[in-house]
């Protein structure tokens, strides 16, 4: 089950678009409600803000407060967001890229520049897949920044990941796929113990 799931409806009007309202359910664990309003029109810097909000909302709940995400003053080195563990005090970096699937397709391309790669410790790429049709958050993939290469195809200027949205495959990118926000919340608190072995 996803974590986030979104309801929208939508009115179009001339010469303006109106206004469209999303109600999100964070779960059934919780059954909290909320509803935003937002343009009809969502540019790609828009939509990639919503889902950065989304998953700092998801891992704040599915862990049940232990994990803080903070959101950088300024994201000039490709991270969105810091994840605190309020218990260990632990903290990782992370990087969100969004991807809505090709209908035709049965894999989602994530483009990752590598004037914003690094491949230091205790840094991730979290790549998720947006599902447009439930309007939920389907899938996800949490990679160390420093295995990156090891499964994406080098371009002259970027990275390209493309992994595939089924459940069952067996690609490159499938040891770090996590189904729902409970199982990528278990995995960043396993990556956050294996940053506190690292440094002893």
């Amino acid at each position: 089950m996803s974590l986030i799931s979104l309801d929208f409806t939508a009115e179009r009007s001339e010469p303006l678009p109106r206004p469209m309202t999303i109600s999100l359910r964070f779960g059934k664990k919780s059954g909290t409600e909320a509803t935003v309003t937002i343009g009809a029109q969502l540019t790609s810097t828009q939509k990639g803000k919503v889902t950065e909000q989304m998953v700092a909302s998801a891992l704040l709940i599915a862990s049940e407060g232990r994990l803080a995400p903070f959101v950088p003053l300024a994201d000039d080195h490709g991270l969105d967001l810091i994840v605190l563990d309020k218990v260990t005090r632990r903290s990782v970096a992370i990087q969100v890229k969004s991807a809505i699937a090709n209908a035709a397709r049965e894999t989602v391309q994530f483009d990752v520049r590598k004037a914003t790669h690094s491949a230091t410790d205790g840094e991730y790429l979290l790549l998720v897949h947006f599902d447009p049709v439930r309007m939920v958050l389907a899938a996800f993939w949490l990679i160390p920044t420093a295995s990156m290469a090891t499964v994406a195809t080098e371009q002259p200027d970027k990275f390209a990941l493309r992994p595939s949205i089924k459940p069952d495959a067996r690609d490159r990118c499938r040891q770090y796929r996590h189904d729902d926000a409970h199982a990528l919340v278990a995995a960043l608190l396993a990556a956050l113990s294996n940053e506190s072995r690292s440094t002893v």
